[in-house]
């Protein structure tokens, strides 16, 4: 049984291991800066001989030691602050013979779920991976964050720190049957991987400790890294995982019809498009490649052999060793194996017909969200990856700023009362989580209507008088129903922590809430809810990846998006017959549909080879699409109070 020990944070305590591990990787940027400060002074100096002796003995001109230690300072007092959490939190640990769990009051629940995880993964990920670290890891559940994410080291000890929220958007992290499970499997392929040393590093890593230049699997160009953890958290023949969802194929599939990257630039950090998921998704289909013209036992030789390089960087030899090739040459045959994957999948969408409207704003590589009005207008975000992101209103070929917002907000629009955004928003000095907020043309501000409330979706009702919200805490989902100021009226449904609510929309007639669901072990569906009677009803549910809903103005049917067929297309699902018309036929993806009049075009964001782009669809399909589906109201969980 695993033991739980508990330590107070009140009066003197020892740091927790999230505490430790951050400022460990600020002393080590601090140091990095300190090399990189003597490198400048040196190569910028007209008498380098000069400033040669002032960075090795330290008494030389001011003009270089004074700006150098003014800058030093000012990391050193970041150091102390950016990483901190909350000092209030009582932290606790829950121990297995792998694992230390570190995890604060409220996420017991999710702390002995960790725990089950942890040493069935551990048993499957050592044999896989042939690696056993000497002691405990490290693993720290954070609640400090809104979004779902990870993280893992190994420099001083091995570590992993997790946010375990549900992803509740397609952002590559939708596919999943156990989130908690395939977050785990990536970060603890990372320590084990990043952990294993053999040769000549072992004995010095004995000899000197856990220096960062002896853990020679970290010194490698970070789509290995993050490629080999992406390739063995996806589970190919039960379809979960980033390397065989249609959101990864999506993304490859662009690049494949724009021109792939070469070797030296996927290398490098990128900013271009798809800039940070450039290294899983390069990365996981070149594990997957050499798995399928090499067999798997290729990648276990490569792991295995890079683990005793004293030297940093030499990805070439082993390559050589094995293959007969150097990166450059299997990265041809890469390139030749991913034009076979999935040219075939252009040509076939091409041959059949494209069909997605026409582009009417300007491209925005990370654009989210789009709602369409009665009066025509177009509200959407619009994100550029360099600049922040903004509120845009379209009509009639004018494209208008009117607010900037934070990464990852969301909308909802009402002709009169406004537009609703939820975004993250820092919560008490130490957290992020999602906040209400509502903007007014006449004001043209942001309006703050929560403070440290986690609501993550909200959804005006027709008479713009009363919100829907999706509050999202570590006890599970909250369907809540509040004023249009964002008081709490009532709590109409409580879900547990294995259940996700994402995007409701408030139908026309004021009776019901449709929104996509997922649930652990069951995948994605989409359901209503009716008000009056506090009870969902499955209208999709057939193991495909459906999201998205919006009502059309009518209320008779429901705007989705879902991965059927291997391609995301927008759809179209009649309340009254049951039936699913497929809208879109497209090359890359179809999302975030709106309609805002009756016989009006229907509104979305393309995904292009570029990001994503507004377009403007005025003929749509009406291909039939065979669904999963429950006829009968089913009652779910509910309450009207949380418990």
């Amino acid at each position: 049984m695993p033991s739980i020990h508990s330590r107070s944070s009140t009066g003197l305590r020892s740091a927790s291991p999230e505490e430790r591990s951050k400022s460990i990787n600020c002393f080590v940027d601090t140091g990095a800066f300190i090399l990189y400060s003597m490198l400048i002074v040196f190569l910028l100096a007209g008498n380098r001989g000069l400033a040669l002796k002032t960075v090795l003995q330290g008494h030389a001109r001011p003009a270089y030691r004074w700006p150098l230690i003014s800058l030093l300072s000012l990391i050193l007092i970041y150091c102390g602050d950016v990483f901190a959490v909350d000092p209030t939190l009582d932290w606790r640990t829950l121990q297995t013979p792998h694992f230390n769990i570190h995890f604060s009051p409220g996420e017991e629940q999710t702390a002995a779920r960790v725990a089950m995880i942890a040493e069935r993964v551990h048993r499957r990920l050592s044999r896989r991976l042939d690696w056993r670290p000497a002691g405990r890891t490290e693993v720290v559940l954070s609640d400090e964050s809104g979004s779902p994410n990870g993280m893992a080291w190994v420099v001083p000890f091995d570590r992993m720190l997790l946010f375990p929220v549900v992803p509740d958007e397609i952002r590559g992290l939708e596919d999943s049957s156990d989130w908690l499970e395939m977050l785990f499997t990536h970060e603890y392929t990372h320590v084990l991987h990043l952990d294993r040393v053999s040769g000549a590093p072992a004995g010095l890593r004995m000899l000197f400790g856990r220096h960062f230049l002896l853990f020679p699997n970290t010194l490698q160009p970070g789509w290995i890294t993050e490629g080999l953890a992406t390739y063995v958290e996806t589970d190919y023949q039960e379809g979960v995982g980033r390397g065989q969802s249609a959101y990864y194929r999506m993304l490859m599939r662009m690049e494949v019809a724009r021109g792939l990257k070469p070797l030296r630039q996927v290398n490098l950090p990128l900013r271009s498009w798809p800039a940070g998921t450039t290294n899983y998704l390069y990365g996981v289909y070149f594990f997957r490649y050499l798995e399928q013209t090499r067999g798997g036992r290729a990648i276990d030789r490569l792991v295995a052999d890079y683990s005793d390089n004293l030297i940093p960087f030499r990805i070439n030899s082993n390559p050589r060793r094995y293959f007969g090739q150097d990166l450059e040459q299997l990265w041809q045959g890469f390139e030749h194996y991913l034009g076979s994957e999935f040219r075939p999948e252009l040509e076939r969408v091409r041959r059949e017909g494209v069909v997605k409207g026409e582009p009417v704003a300007s491209p925005g590589d990370y654009g989210g969200m789009v709602r369409a009005v009665a009066d025509g207008s177009v509200y959407f975000i619009h994100d550029d990856g360099y600049r922040q992101p903004q509120l845009m209103r379209w009509k009639n070929g004018r494209q208008l700023p009117l607010v900037e917002l934070r990464k990852q907000a969301r909308l909802d629009v009402h002709e009169q009362a406004g537009v609703l955004i939820t975004q993250p928003e820092i919560c008490n000095e130490y957290n992020i989580y999602y906040d209400l907020y509502r903007y007014r043309s006449t004001t043209g501000r942001l309006e703050r209507l929560s403070h440290c409330e986690r609501i993550r979706w909200a959804s005006w009702s027709p008479d713009g008088r009363r919100i829907v919200a999706v509050k999202a805490g570590s006890q599970g989902m909250e369907l809540l129903l509040l004023d249009a100021a964002g008081g709490l009226l009532r709590r109409l449904w409580h879900g547990g922590p294995d259940v996700q609510l994402s995007q409701p929309d408030w139908s026309p007639d004021g009776r019901n809430i449709v929104a996509a669901w997922w649930r652990r072990g069951e995948g994605w569906s989409l359901r209503r809810f009716d008000l009056q009677r506090r009870r969902w009803e499955t209208l999709i549910a057939d193991g495909s990846v459906v999201a998205q809903p919006q009502y059309t103005p009518d209320g008779h049917q429901v705007l989705f998006v879902s991965d059927h067929g291997g391609i995301y297309n927008l759809r179209q699902l009649d309340l009254q017959r049951g039936e699913v018309n497929t809208l879109t036929r497209v090359e890359g993806g179809a999302f975030d549909p709106s309609q805002g009049s009756r016989e009006g075009a229907i509104y979305y964001l393309n995904f292009g080879a570029d990001g994503q782009q507004l377009y403007r669809l005025a003929a749509p399909l009406a291909i039939p699409l065979v669904v999963g589906r429950v006829d009968a109201a089913q009652p779910l969980v509910q309450r009207d109070e949380p418990k």
